[in-house]
């Protein structure tokens, strides 16, 4: 390669000559002051001899982007520094050479490009370096655009605006939603980064595009997408009851356990299923509509709160039938009790023996606490889900062409909304598996380590794990697609997140943090990497399929809002206090 010419470097807009050794991965730049910043993408531009074709040069552009630039002074040697220190000796008042400084930027090598076919975007490998001395460039917008686009400016159809380059911000940065809608992205940074900021406008852009999208909501972080003009009408939200009596007995058993805080024992375990077997009959229209179920279980249990409160599907009807349960077995002249709950459907009450009472009445406790458990959460969620509606029995039903449903989770315990997440989740999977669901779809989990922890500290949780790993593993093949958001990347699973292709990474302090993102993310530098720390608030660096090559760029404000943005707490406090005092006028 030789050096091009210095007239049409400077047309271009010169920022530094290349200085030592050059390969076709790295090279330096000695730079002038200021004259370029971390990040900044330039160009070099030269002449390739073919070995097949000596004769015939072909001319190319190299580009290559700022890793890192170092400033240093060979006439003010570090000894001296120490000695000025030492005195406290203002470097000003010496006889030192303070204007030899030199600045020196290291740059990676992205790829580069004919100059005779610059419309495709497409960088291919370099295997030869550019030659020292070559002068470097700040390439004009246009053409920068056109190399971070690559071939998605020929595929506009699947292209998102959620960003423009931190460095130049004409530069819109736009991403591969098909790399995010089939292979998976991760949203990793910080409290207070802006990763739901980021999340909120990929989610809008994708359903711009009418794609079908599911998001588990722990925080009400996505109900404001509903208030967005043009989606209003698509985005639907769901407060998470969930009809425990509905589900089959292992899964019923699952959220009881979830929600008691244990599992059961293997005597609970095996009365439990024989009685939840009897449901259908125990608890049907008819039961409910007359008061004989509700009589003969106050007339066993004396049990005022059957009477206040009545016999309804739920698991507070299962804990009075255990309870009953329990007392006729302990009473040997229970016989006339046995043969009304019978009657009633409960057929296991007459089998029951004196020996089982202990483990009716246990069962009792866990399905009550579970009951209670249920209830105040369930409150909580419907007063965080403003405007929402039931889950629906069907639960393929969340995945229609052009629809968001947001999953409100608000209000329940890690632990159950990672049961509820992982039932829903299955669910729509082996829909999808089956042929049971037409449409693909895309899934965003919110606060991602507390559904795909790296450890399970309850069962609830590793089944969490487990369809998860399925989905990140195996969606591809059936279009359905994974979005992570965490702000503790180390406590994710780490085979979950190595299935993601595509990156957006935002600022990152804990070490520990910094560290496993750093062995997991393949396409991370380790001089991207050392930028984490740093990043302002809506900065990110874009790695994987998503981009041609990792950026660093600024997210685009989303339309929606979060309901936990945080206005000003002062203002807040001073606004209550105004209307505490118009009230008390």
């Amino acid at each position: 390669m030789n050096q091009n010419s210095s007239q049409e470097s400077e047309t271009h807009g010169y920022v530094g000559t290349l200085v030592g050794d050059s390969t076709s991965s790295e090279f330096r730049l000695a730079v002038a002051h200021d004259a370029i910043r971390e990040q900044d993408i330039i160009a070099v531009d030269a002449t390739l001899h073919s070995q097949e074709e000596v004769d015939a040069p072909e001319e190319i552009r190299v580009w290559a982007k700022v890793q890192r630039i170092e400033r240093t002074n060979p006439l003010f040697p570090q000894e001296a520094g120490h000695e000025l220190a030492a005195t406290r000796t203002d470097p000003l008042d010496t006889v030192l050479s303070l204007s030899r400084e030199m600045v020196t930027a290291v740059c990676r090598v992205l790829g580069a490009e004919p100059l005779r076919d610059e419309a495709s975007g497409k960088l291919d490998h370099l295997r030869y370096p550019p030659q020292p001395a070559s002068s470097a460039y700040r390439p004009d917008s246009t053409d920068i655009s056109r190399v971070v686009l690559g071939e998605l400016q020929q595929q506009e159809s699947r292209a998102l605006d959620i960003s423009h380059l931190s460095n130049r911000p004409e530069v819109d940065t736009k991403v591969d939603g098909h790399a995010i809608v089939t292979r998976h992205l991760a949203i990793l940074a910080m409290t207070g980064a802006g990763k739901s900021w980021t999340a909120r406008r990929t989610i809008e852009q994708l359903a711009n595009k009418n794609y079908p999208i599911v998001i588990f909501d722990p925080h009400g972080d996505y109900t404001g997408l509903a208030e967005v003009e043009k989606l209003r009408d698509r985005v639907k939200v769901y407060y998470s009851d969930l009809p425990v009596l509905d589900e089959d007995v292992d899964t019923a058993r699952q959220i009881i356990a979830g929600l008691a805080g244990e599992e059961m024992s293997s005597a609970q375990q095996e009365v439990f299923e024989t009685l939840f077997a009897s449901v259908p009959q125990i608890l049907s229209d008819q039961n409910l509509s007359s008061d004989d179920l509700k009589n003969v279980l106050h007339q066993i249990t004396s049990d005022d709160r059957i009477i206040s409160y009545g016999v309804k599907k739920d698991l507070f009807a299962l804990a009075f039938i255990a309870q009953a349960l329990g007392i006729v077995s302990q009473n040997s002249e229970s016989g006339e009790e046995r043969n009304q709950l019978a009657n009633l459907g409960i057929a296991v009450a007459t089998q029951v023996t004196a020996g089982q009472y202990r483990t009716y009445f246990a069962l009792t406790r866990q399905l009550r606490r579970a009951a209670y458990g249920l209830r105040e959460m369930q409150r909580i969620n419907r007063l965080s889900a403003e405007r929402a509606e039931p889950l629906p029995d069907d639960r393929t039903d969340l995945v229609q062409y052009g629809q968001v449903s947001v999953i409100s989770l608000a209000g329940y315990t890690d632990v159950f909304q990672a049961t509820l997440y992982s039932l829903i989740a299955n669910q729509l999977f082996n829909a999808r598996v089956q042929g049971l669901l037409s449409y693909p779809y895309l899934m965003l989990l919110e606060e991602a380590h507390s559904f795909v922890p790296g450890r399970a500290d309850y069962p609830a949780v590793q089944r969490s794990i487990e369809v998860t790993k399925r989905i990140a593993q195996e969606g591809r093949k059936f279009t359905v697609g994974l979005i992570l958001v965490s702000q503790r990347p180390s406590r994710l699973d780490e085979t979950t997140l190595s299935q993601c292709n595509s990156y957006i990474i935002m600022r990152m302090v804990n070490p520990a943090d910094q560290n496993f993102v750093r062995r997991v993310i393949e396409t991370l530098g380790e001089d991207d990497a050392r930028m984490l720390p740093d990043l302002d608030v809506g900065e990110a660096l874009l790695s994987g399929q998503l981009i041609n090559f990792p950026v660093l760029v600024r997210i685009k404000e989303p339309e929606s809002k979060g309901e936990r943005e945080e206005e000003d707490a002062f203002k807040v406090l001073e606004k209550t206090q105004q209307n505490a005092d118009s009230n008390n006028r």
